[in-house]
């Protein structure tokens, strides 16, 4: 679901990672002191856990953002799951993705590209030889070895040769291209690598018994996911059905089938149906084997919202011996932040465990009839955890720990009465810096009209000064994303969102609010369904910095904002809803005109998304489009703005804020990022916009430069900018707020 809202200002695509501190290259500056820039670059995220069955060893892949190579480096280490053990660099895995322990065996399972398409491999802990398992013509996507640990389940991805992109076509192509408007879109203009709207590939699935050939399944469908059943004798698969309707939510509309492992037969379970004449369409994820049962587990999905449908499924089990009703089932209501690669640890029909997002915190919940609840498995854990993995017994859990204020660490768990137990140290230095410069903690409030929200507050760790501070107030986007208690949000959220430095600003002196306003997923469905997306959320971000202005914890006289996709749109529209009340803002890939969206988005993606969500099509309420721009309401505006995009996706709809900003006589900044899509991946490139946005609200809201030679041009284009804005004054000076 949220790679289709990529396409306009509702995207936002798990988290980047970590690496051992003594096997990785430092950054390209020392980091003394307090916490800087260049220590997200020495920062280490583990992105993969695979505990072996007797949970005795343990696997992990780390990543390190690198500036020296300006690339991500990842490793992958071995070690006892003892406290104090030390790891191992398995140099010969640098390039393994998916890892998993053989059930029963000391032998770790992985992908690897090597000499031709990737295949699955072996690493034997006993004397390290790696063997090839799978040889497939086609790349290898995913597998999942049996239980009994004797057979092998695997998806490949059809190679078909590429036909040349609409950006090739438009520049190099000798004769007029006739195109699609409900496909075609401004991103076909500037990314050489866009094709969003082209359907993938096809996923075929395989199994391959010990020491025979693989035989492929007959799946009448693209496979997005299948399970093995406890006892290896069947599998479940989740596929997309070859009957399904054209459509940018098709990939989203999922079936459910068995595969009799004896006979090779394929049977569908439960089949999706699109939305039709009014009517809400219905699909089905899981198939995740109830332990040691004929059942499984299934998420239904009842298609009535674009937006949040696919974040709020109804649960139940499944007896997959007999034929299958979905309306005879017991469903249970539940809440995730989208139904799709969410991890669960079936317990039995009618408990559940899973890994998601819940009221602002990433932990372990247990599903079950009644409620969600956190699960004791992590009772006494505060922060976010993920990465959960345990034992084939259950009786040992590893997981990654940490918080706003804590880098994360790997750690061990024993039953539900064992301690904590902290299994590695792959950032004791940035730990260190952040117990000096910052201390978070959630704040609650009430919105305008007596509703209560809650969101994270990031604080300077001054013992000489106890605010009020300069505040950025940061809009996330999604806008179903919650801010959680992570260590780095927004600047490792899943895979890198936008390197807003907010643990930089606490240590300069500035703090951070982050609200989780109406809209965002994760505090039930009434709370991530506004009226109007125009509404509540914009009261509860107003009325939440109202409150920190009230308890004294910001200074009403220097206030920023910032926002990056849907809080690069929402954050703007705040701005101009709330006049002169803010200082400074910074806004990345979001937009500022809503006609100039729509029109320049798939016809497709207006029917089936903005149509929905903003009440209407642009033809029929134009009015409404013009009343969500906010390039449109800049009078009034006070703050000094600075713009941000990628080249390859929002830079032309960030222009509309630009132009807007500079022709009310306020300072302004447009920045467009080379070879860059709705995130910033590249360390170097990183690294400018992190800098950049720690000098702009240290200039504007402190009126502190840094000293380093190499930024006095930019400082000097910013004085030109201030006064400027002190010519223009009164008409755009800030207003504080009493």
């Amino acid at each position: 679901m949220r790679a289709l809202l990529r396409l306009s200002r509702f995207a936002m695509p798990l988290f980047l990672a970590m690496l051992a501190l003594a096997e990785m290259p430092s950054a390209s500056r020392a980091s003394n002191g307090r916490f800087e820039v260049d220590d997200y670059f020495r920062l280490q995220r583990v992105t993969e856990l695979a505990l072996s069955s007797e949970g005795a060893w343990l696997a992990y892949a780390v990543e390190v953002r690198s500036l020296e190579q300006n690339k991500v480096i990842r490793q992958v280490y071995l070690s006892p799951t003892e406290p104090g053990a030390k790891p191992t660099l398995l140099k010969e895995l640098s390039d393994a993705s998916r890892l998993a322990w053989i059930p029963g065996a000391q032998q770790l399972a992985f992908i690897a590209e090597r000499s031709g398409a990737a295949q699955v491999f072996t690493y034997d802990r006993a004397n390290g030889a790696v063997h090839q398992r799978t040889k497939s013509k086609d790349p290898v996507v995913q597998f999942r070895f049996a239980p009994s640990g004797q057979a092998l389940a695997y998806a490949t991805r059809a190679v078909t040769p590429a036909a040349a992109s609409l950006f090739a076509r438009f520049r190099d192509g000798d004769t007029g291209v006739l195109v699609d408007t409900d496909t075609t879109s401004s991103h076909d203009f500037l990314n050489p690598e866009w094709n969003s709207l082209v359907a993938p590939a096809r996923t075929f699935l395989w199994v391959q018994a010990s020491g025979q050939n693989a035989s492929s399944i007959a799946v009448p469908g693209d496979v997005k996911e299948f399970f093995w059943a406890s006892d290896s004798h069947a599998l479940s698969v989740n596929y997309v059905g070859d009957d399904n309707p054209p459509s940018l939510l098709r990939t989203h509309r999922r079936s459910l089938g068995i595969v009799d492992l004896s006979s090779g037969n394929f049977r569908t379970l439960v089949k999706s149906y699109p939305r039709l004449n009014g009517q809400p369409g219905k699909s089905f994820y899981g198939g995740e084997w109830i332990p040691n049962e004929e059942k499984i587990l299934i998420r239904r999905v009842t298609e009535t919202d674009p937006w949040v449908s696919w974040s709020f499924p109804e649960w139940g089990v499944a007896d997959v011996s007999t034929p299958l009703r979905d309306d005879q089932l017991s469903w249970h209501l539940a809440e995730t932040y989208g139904v799709d690669g969410m991890t669960f640890f079936p317990i039995n029909d009618l408990s559940i465990l899973v890994e998601e997002p819940l009221q602002g915190v990433q932990s372990l919940y247990v599903w079950d009839a009644q409620r969600m609840r956190r699960s004791e498995l992590v009772a006494g854990v505060d922060g976010d955890s993920s990465l959960f993995a345990f034992s084939a017994d259950r009786s040992r859990m590893v997981f990654v720990n940490e918080s706003l204020t804590r880098p994360p660490e790997i750690y061990s768990r024993i039953g539900t009465e064992g301690p904590t137990q902290k299994l590695s140290n792959l950032n004791s230095s940035i730990a260190q810096k952040m117990k000096i410069t910052s201390v978070a903690r959630e704040v609650t409030w009430t919105s305008t009209d007596g509703a209560t929200v809650s969101g994270w507050l990031l604080e300077p760790a001054d013992p000489t000064h106890r605010g009020p501070w300069p505040l950025v107030t940061m809009v996330h986007g999604g806008p179903g994303f919650a801010i959680t208690n992570m260590f780095g949000p927004y600047f490792y959220t899943w895979g890198g969102v936008w390197p807003y430095p907010f643990d930089a600003y606490a240590a300069h002196g500035i703090a951070t609010f982050f609200p989780n306003y109406r809209g965002t997923e994760t505090y039930g469905r009434p709370f991530a369904s506004p009226t109007k997306i125009d509404g509540e959320p914009v009261d509860d971000i107003v009325s939440g910095i109202q409150y920190l202005i009230e308890t004294g914890v910001a200074d009403p006289a220097r206030l920023g904002i910032s926002g990056q996709s849907h809080g690069g749109w929402l954050g703007p529209l705040v701005m101009t809803r709330a006049k002169k009340i803010f200082r400074a803002s910074s806004f990345a890939e979001g937009d500022g005109d809503e006609v100039v969206v729509y029109e320049e988005m798939p016809g497709q993606l207006n029917r089936e998304v903005h149509d929905e969500v903003n009440g209407g099509s642009l033809y029929d309420s134009p009015q409404r489009y013009l009343d969500l721009s906010p390039n449109l309401h800049f009078a009034g505006v006070s703050s000094a703005n600075l713009f941000e995009a990628g080249a390859r996706s929002s830079a032309l709809l960030m222009l509309a804020l630009g132009k807007a900003s500079r022709r009310g006589g306020l300072p302004t900044e447009v920045i467009v990022y080379p070879k860059t899509g709705h995130n910033v991946q590249i360390p170097r490139l990183q690294r400018e916009s992190a800098e950049r946005n720690l000098d702009w609200f240290r200039f504007w809201l402190k009126g502190e430069e840094d000293p380093d030679p190499a930024k006095a041009e930019q400082y000097a284009r910013w004085r030109a900018l201030r006064r400027l804005q002190e010519q223009n004054a009164p008409k755009t000076q800030a207003t504080p707020v009493n």
